[in-house]
């Protein structure tokens, strides 16, 4: 009989080839529409700030654009009401509203 070859699971952020330097993350919000620069910032365990540089315009008429809080300049907090999320839950989440208004964008 074979040998039995376990499937190794990597967390999404590193599929999706985010960077970890200490406690901050670099990477993209990836999307079948376009890829959106972003950082995490791990703060302590189960908090997590999550960025996002230079949203699409289109992000403004979804109806979560209130999560998105201006910083200055083409940076955004994402404020998410429920704290605790892990790195991958938070740029699942992002992705999913990005790729929600990108989706109602017309070509």
């Amino acid at each position: 009989m074979g040998q039995l070859v376990r499937r190794v699971v990597r967390p999404h952020w590193v599929e999706q080839g985010w960077i970890q330097n200490g406690n901050e993350y670099r990477g993209y919000y990836r999307t079948r529409f376009g890829s959106y620069e972003g950082a995490i910032v791990h703060r302590y365990e189960g908090r997590f700030d999550f960025f996002i540089y230079y949203p699409p315009d289109c992000l403004w008429e979804h109806s979560h654009n209130q999560c998105f809080v201006h910083l200055g300049g083409d940076t955004y907090r994402v404020h998410f009401s429920r704290e605790g999320r892990t790195i991958d839950d938070g740029i699942l989440a992002i992705e999913k509203i990005l790729a929600e208004a990108l989706s109602f964008v017309p070509d």
